[in-house]
């Protein structure tokens, strides 16, 4: 099997027009180490996954694949009974959570429309995937000499090496299938860099909701006003009363803890902890302001569309604490608490997430949403003295500095519009009601294109965080309907499937 494999690999760089520096180093495990691992129960109750061996670090490993101290074990899943004869590979990258199966994705039933294989891959790091004998929980306090491996060139790694390993033979009716990329959020960016570092690997990239021009860290950058001024716009299109009653709310009760009026505050906004004091005002406010934020984002199927219940609560409510109680559901629901703790930027828990250390290595986004004071949010600004926004942050839970981020940042992931615009074979969508969408992708500058093989962006009408990732649900809108369909359409035209 492995001499099979590195003359695959000669075939496919040795005989292609790639540069030598785009080429990976791929490490691929024999035959026993693949076996021994897959025989390893995952744990995974959800779906059936086997674990494929990695190197902690690919780019010095040592070819020691019996070394624990080196390798560690990668659940991922094959999916494989719509496969037909010449189809594709569909690959999911898992973001930055314990691994979501295949089957609740809308990757699933793409494979069935276009007789592929489906694949997953659960991030390094995250549930049952982790280096150094490492357990992973939302409660880990890891520490920083333990997260070196978490790197983007490894990340990217992992799925070129098990991608690699499937397409040179490991399944042989995925031998020389074409890798189609999908991920949401974070996987969304991940997919696209798949695209972009990789493009003699993946053959095509779905990007769902990425945070592409989120990789930001000057507090004087416009963009970080981006998620409130979105959401601003978007409470205000669906109902301008219900919007104003929301701002004149939260400025009523930001104004009642600034003035020391505690009464009622912490049972009426379901808090873990008591509001005493005037110098809550602030935080109390961001609270409502990421319930609001929350709503937006996720209005999908899987949480029952809040937006509509939000806004019509709104509208028919008449006090203070009845209008805001439409959001605050959504906010625990997030958290997955009966009640919510309050934190300031700046203090909290050092759970030390492994999401958080790579915001601080490679993936720059902010962890705080801040507003203006022309938002019906009120004003949450960010410190301009601060050079980078999570550099506070980064020193206090892993004793680093954090990177900055910008254009100089989005150049080095292969991420800025010049290069995503130059790729082929690229889908980019976008959420009308998501406020990532403000820190995603704009239409401005981009130059759409008569060539169908040209990278695309396109705004899903009542689309919400990558809707129309999800496996489908017999409530979605029609818009994300149409857009699954439109992914699906676009595949068949890169692959030469339609008529």
């Amino acid at each position: 099997m492995l001499k099979a494999i590195t003359k695959a690999l000669c075939l496919l760089y040795c005989c292609s027009p790639v540069s030598a520096a785009s080429i990976p180093k791929v490490n691929i495990p024999p035959e026993s180490a693949i076996q021994a691992a897959a025989k390893i129960p995952t744990g995974q109750k959800l779906c059936s996954t086997k674990f494929f061996p990695q190197p902690v670090h690919h780019d010095k490993f040592n070819g020691d694949w019996t070394d624990k101290n080196t390798t560690f074990l990668q659940q991922y899943q094959v999916i494989d009974k719509f496969y037909k004869p010449g189809g594709p590979i569909l690959f999911y990258q898992s973001p930055e959570d314990a691994y979501s199966c295949v089957e609740y994705q809308a990757v699933y039933t793409y494979a069935e429309e276009l007789g592929a294989l489906a694949v997953g891959l659960e991030h390094r790091y995250f549930g049952a995937s982790c280096p150094y004998g490492l357990n992973y929980s939302l409660a880990a306090t890891w520490e920083t000499s333990k997260m070196d491996a978490m790197t983007l060139d490894n990340v990217l790694s992992d799925g070129v090496a098990f991608l690699t390993w499937l397409t040179a033979g490991a399944n042989p009716i995925a031998k020389g299938a074409k890798v189609i990329a999908f991920g949401a959020s974070y996987g969304g960016s991940l997919a696209a860099m798949y695209r972009t570092h990789y493009p003699e690997i993946v053959f095509g990239s779905v990007a769902s909701s990425p945070l592409i021009e989120g990789a930001i860290t000057d507090p004087k950058d416009p963009l970080v006003y981006g998620f409130a001024n979105w959401a601003n716009m978007v409470y205000n299109d669906l109902s301008a009363e219900a919007a104003h009653k929301i701002k004149t709310s939260i400025a009523d009760v930001r104004n009642r803890v600034a003035t020391g009026k505690f009464d009622g505050i912490q049972e009426q906004l379901k808090l873990c902890n008591p509001v005493n004091s005037t110098s809550q005002a602030e935080v109390v406010s961001r609270y409502l302001l990421s319930a609001y934020i929350h709503a937006a984002q996720y209005n999908a199927a899987n949480t029952a569309f809040p937006m509509d219940s939000v806004i019509n609560a709104t509208l028919l409510a008449t006090t203070t604490f009845d209008i805001l109680g439409a959001a605050i559901p959504w906010e625990l629901h997030v958290q997955g608490a009966t009640c919510a703790t309050l934190t300031a930027p700046g203090e909290e828990k050092s759970t030390r997430n492994p999401f958080d250390y790579a915001i601080c290595t490679y993936v720059p986004y902010s962890r705080n949403v801040y507003a203006t004071a022309q938002t019906i949010f009120g004003p949450h600004l960010p410190d301009t003295s601060a050079k980078n926004i999570n550099q506070a942050r980064c020193k206090k839970m892993w004793g680093i500095d954090a990177i900055d981020g910008g254009l100089r940042r989005q150049k080095q992931m292969k991420l800025d519009k010049t290069t995503l615009q130059k790729t082929t074979h690229l889908l980019i969508s976008e959420g009308m009601y998501d406020p990532g969408s403000a820190v995603g992708f704009g239409l401005v500058g981009w130059q759409p294109s008569a060539d169908r093989n040209a990278s695309r962006v396109f705004f899903i009408s009542q689309g919400s965080h990558g809707a129309e990732a999800f496996r489908p649900n017999a409530t979605d809108p029609e818009a994300v309907v149409e857009a699954r369909k439109f992914e699906v359409n676009s595949i068949k035209e890169w692959l030469g499937m339609s008529s």
